[in-house]
């Protein structure tokens, strides 16, 4: 209905309603504003017919009189629009009255609406109204919008009912992309088949860390799943969190485990984050491993989690319930020795046993370490090497083999400095002799030697002769297939005092200029060697041309073409006679034509997956320094292919680094 705009229609309306015997319904409410106002809705009468739109009212003299009378009073009107001049007549319009009036609460207009209220005025109930104030809908006389079945109800919307979709095991993970393309297609265009193929072909022990954190995002973010049969969903899943618990990602790998449903196919995973909360072996963690325990137990009766419900009630104090668990674990037929020996050794602390060291296991060693017992080499070379982590908090751990650990981890790159030099300034050898360590290192390279030596070089960083004999380790390790990332220690050990020859430390200036520009460290010194080259090299710009002449001279040349890809310019010169008097590298290794032939394939039909595993496999376990620049190239150009110019780049500044290193250790023979 339209809005009233004069006070006059206001009136007469008021009029009508005195005047006729029968109305439908009148209501009055009460609307926030400012000042207190009536809200009053008023339904065309039903005496009206609809043929009988206007009515004649302006000869009648007594509704005349009683109009000036109300047009002095001091009634006032919200939001009242300009008055309609010059109205000589004045139309009772069916189509032109408002839902809502507003007047001031003022004397006389609550005196003649209390009288209102009390007349013998007969209301109908046979027209339901409803009141929409969002939209002002006009309400049409049949109030065709009420159906017979709403019994003479208020009419609300209809809302249809249905079950959500179930989530799919294979969909889920993190809420996050960093690295990949939002629009790439990961699985939903590969069946569950072909993605286990993919999955159980991705080598994690590639020397890139740059590949390892995209197959750590693909195994993690949530996108699409694979199609076809969902009974593969499960194995799907499992070989994804394997993956990326091969990969020691396992703070991803703790997330993804909390989300997953609640499936006795899954409590593998639930149980192995229950064994590293244990092993830990703080209050904190303790806790919310038997948070966990509690909760699988209520639908699990696995003896594991029977055994874990146990040694929660001994770290927390409960003995006796311990021991009546006990007791029916042993009823039911459990012939875990070794548990029931420990538990006994906990409860007891004088009591002796025996362990049967084959048939150990993590939760075995948790139990172990509660009661301060040594832990068997043997068990740790046979543990998967994505519990090392957690086994480091174990301190009756044999040196030895702790350094077997921190070695496997520094060389993933999955422990920081500051925690490898804790553990070899525990483990490693302090009165070792540099030259008996060195030779200790090249005859039997190995997790104790790299302690020892570290230790070593650490102790007599203020010999002249430091930086060489870093250089030495750093070769050696080269040589033995260690990584650049690896190397950080040993560059941190670098002393370039006033009292250092510049024949002893040319080389390890370089060095640690590349390590630390790799890294992202920024030099201030001016005259650091070579600085501005290698800035600019690691930077990838296209504004910065690269000299062709410093680019033999670190023996890089064949980087070129893949900084081409990048835009990035090069000097020019003679090229047939830098060949003829240049290095070869005769290092390199070569790939397969049907890896570069699957690369493009893959690449083409842009499924990431499948280029990612090609990728791997190219690299194999080999150091980046070994990668050729053509299998190099090839890797890159299909990211760039794929939009990821910025991992691209990543890559390529990790093979340069590995080589630069290696090629400034120990220069190429010519021709």
């Amino acid at each position: 209905m339209k809005i009233l705009i004069n006070n006059y229609i206001i009136f007469i309306f008021l009029a009508l309603l005195i005047l006729c015997s029968a109305i439908t319904r009148s209501t009055f409410s009460q609307t926030s504003s400012s000042v207190e106002t009536f809200s009053e809705t008023v339904t065309p009468l039903n005496s009206f017919s609809s043929k009988d739109k206007k009515v004649k009212l302006d000869d009648d003299e007594d509704i005349k009189s009683f109009l000036n009378e109300l047009k002095n009073s001091d009634s006032k009107v919200l939001n009242f629009p300009k008055i309609i001049q010059n109205s000589n007549d004045i139309f009772y319009d069916q189509g032109n009255v408002s839902e809502v009036i507003n007047i001031f609460n003022d004397n006389d207009t609550s005196l003649l609406l209390e009288e209102l209220s009390n007349s013998n005025v007969l209301f109908s109930n046979e027209i339901d109204l409803t009141d929409d104030n969002s939209n002002n809908r006009s309400i049409n006389e049949e109030n065709s919008f009420l159906s017979p079945s709403d019994n003479k109800s208020l009419n609300f919307p209809l809302v249809k009912k249905s079950e959500l979709d179930k989530v799919k095991i294979s969909s889920i993970g993190l809420d996050y992309n960093e690295f990949l393309p939002k629009n790439l297609n990961l699985w939903s265009e590969t069946s569950f088949e072909r993605a286990i193929y993919l999955i159980n072909n991705i080598n994690p022990y590639i020397n890139s860390n740059v590949l390892k954190k995209i197959i750590k995002e693909i195994l993690t973010v949530s996108r699409e799943p694979p199609t076809g049969s969902s009974n593969l969903e499960n194995i799907f899943m499992n070989r994804k969190l394997m993956l990326l618990a091969n990969l020691n990602d396992l703070d991803a790998l703790y997330k993804l485990i909390d989300l997953l449903p609640d499936d006795e196919e899954f409590d593998f995973w639930r149980s192995l984050r229950v064994k590293h909360y244990f092993l830990e072996g703080e209050f904190e963690t303790d806790s919310l491993a038997c948070n966990i325990v509690n909760d699988v137990t209520l639908n699990n009766n696995d003896d594991f989690w029977k055994k874990a419900q146990i040694f929660c009630q001994i770290i927390q104090g409960k003995e006796d319930d311990a021991l009546f668990e006990a007791e029916l674990l042993k009823a039911s037929g459990s012939q875990d020795e070794n548990f029931f020996n420990l538990l006994d050794s906990m409860i007891q602390s004088n009591a002796s046993f025996l362990i049967d060291e084959s048939s150990l296991n993590l939760l075995d060693i948790a139990m172990m370490d509660q009661i301060r017992n040594i832990i068997p080499n043997e068990f740790i070379l046979k543990t998967p090497k994505y519990n090392y982590s957690a086994l480091l908090n174990i301190e009756n751990i044999q040196p030895g083999t702790k350094a077997l650990m921190v070695d496997e981890l520094l060389k993933i790159n999955s422990i920081s400095i500051n925690e490898t030099e804790f553990y070899y300034n525990i483990i490693g050898d302090s009165f070792l002799e540099f030259d008996e360590a060195l030779n200790n290192l090249k005859l039997n390279s190995g997790p104790q030697s790299r302690a020892d030596i570290w230790n070593a070089l650490k102790n007599n960083k203020d010999n002249e002769s430091i930086n060489v004999n870093i250089l030495d380790v750093i070769e050696s390790e080269l040589a033995n297939g260690r990584s650049v990332k690896s190397l950080s220690l040993l560059v941190n050990l670098f002393n370039f005092s006033d009292n250092m020859s510049e024949s002893n430390d040319l080389k390890a200036r370089k060095i640690n200029v590349i390590y630390n520009i790799f890294n992202g460290r920024i030099f201030e010194e001016n005259d650091v060697v070579d600085k501005q080259f290698f800035e600019n090299l690691f930077l990838l710009s296209p504004n910065r041309e690269l000299p062709l002449d410093k680019m033999i001279e670190y023996n890089i040349q064949d980087s070129i073409p893949i900084l081409k890809l990048f835009n990035i310019p090069v000097s020019q010169g003679d090229y047939l006679d830098l060949f003829l008097n240049g290095n070869t590298n005769t290092l390199n290794v070569e790939n397969n034509t049907l890896l570069k032939m699957a690369l493009n394939k893959a690449t083409e039909d842009k499924k990431l997956v499948e280029v990612v595993a090609v990728q791997t496999l190219m690299l194999k376990d080999d150091n980046l320094n070994q990668i050729s620049s053509e299998t190099i190239y090839d890797i890159v150009l299909s990211l760039m292919k794929l939009e990821m110019n910025e991992v691209a780049k990543e890559l390529f500044r990790e093979w340069i680094a590995s080589n630069l290193i290696s090629k400034t250790l120990k220069p190429l023979t010519k021709k």
